[in-house]
């Protein structure tokens, strides 16, 4: 018979063997290792308890935390064109484009300013060297535009007030209307210049031709030598002419004016106003992160037991050799 001493017992082969254990056979005086399985198992509960420790902890930080409303209006921005003669329309530079960055501009950003009076609300002493350069930073943070498409814009207003996110978000609109509106006025007039300088000079011609005109009539009636008849005739004609080219340019610039007025005073339209933020709950929002912090302390702490496991004794070795001692 075999002594005990010389038995072997087969043994199927795990992860995590210790040194005990040889080619999947275990040794008679050396206890078997525990599985991962067996591991996790042992530190359920820990795991479970650190976890809701956690999640617990960053819940309530979130409940504590303020809240950030955003209310958001679209707009509606059309190419203006400003013919550069009439029946001749060319597309003035910019719009969707220069609506993006005027929604965060200093003109912008100092009219929010001062009509909420934001400098208090946001805190920031009025005896304070840097308070302007401060307000404007965080109102221009609170400030998100986005592009929806070729012809839409979002502004999107942030606060931790709901009331206020709502009321810059409309203010915001309609700045920006106005400032297009009266940008839109101003190259209107710089063309109604234009050409009413181009009218002035025909009527200067046309002064200048009809006092010709009179000079080349006189000198016909005194008699020159030819029949008076084709003089007055020749003169009458190039009297008509020079009236109807003036009575010309008078009615296209009465057009031109008409037709920029009617069709081009609302360059910008909006689509939707703002709305109040009643979709934000600091509730839910907790609820989230509390959830999510959950899920990823747990799998953090699954991964450590894992990682415990199959590298537990060389990290032991790897801590307690001389290279580490002082």
């Amino acid at each position: 018979m075999e002594t005990l001493e010389n038995q072997e017992i087969e043994a199927p082969l795990e992860a995590g063997n210790y040194p005990g254990r040889a080619h999947g056979r275990v040794r008679p005086g050396h206890a078997q290792a525990p599985s991962l399985v067996l591991r996790f198992r042992q530190a359920r509960w820990r795991i479970l308890l650190v976890a809701l420790v956690v999640a617990a902890v960053t819940g309530l930080l979130r409940m504590a935390m303020p809240a950030d409303y955003a209310s958001t209006v679209v707009l509606l921005v059309g190419d203006a064109t400003l013919p550069s003669r009439p029946g001749d329309p060319v597309k003035t530079p910019s719009s969707l484009m220069r609506l993006y960055y005027e929604s965060t501009c200093t003109a912008v950003l100092d009219q929010l300013i001062k009509e909420f009076d934001l400098r208090s609300h946001y805190g920031i002493d009025e005896n304070d060297a840097f308070a302007y350069a401060r307000v404007t930073e965080l109102l221009r943070n609170a400030i998100e535009p986005q592009y929806l498409d070729a012809q839409c814009l979002a502004v999107t207003v942030h606060d931790r007030d709901r009331d206020l996110a709502l009321a810059m978000a409309n203010a915001l609109q309609e700045i920006l209307q106005s400032m297009s509106r009266a940008r839109h006025d101003a190259e209107l007039e710089r063309s109604v210049k234009l050409y009413t300088d181009v009218l002035e000079r025909s009527v200067q011609r046309r002064r200048e031709r009809d006092a010709r005109l009179a000079a080349l009539v006189e000198l016909s009636e005194s008699g020159g030598g030819r029949d008076p008849r084709y003089d007055i005739q020749r003169a009458a004609d190039l009297l008509v002419a020079a009236e109807a080219q003036s009575l010309d340019a008078e009615r296209e610039l009465d057009i031109y004016v008409g037709a920029q007025r009617l069709e081009l005073l609302e360059p910008i339209s909006v689509v939707r106003t703002a709305l109040p933020d009643i979709h934000h709950s600091k509730e839910r929002s907790a609820w989230l992160v509390a959830i999510s912090t959950f899920v990823l302390a747990a799998a953090s702490l699954l991964a450590s037991v894992a990682l415990w496991h199959f590298h537990g004794p060389e990290f032991k070795r790897w801590m307690n050799s001389p290279g580490l001692l002082p």
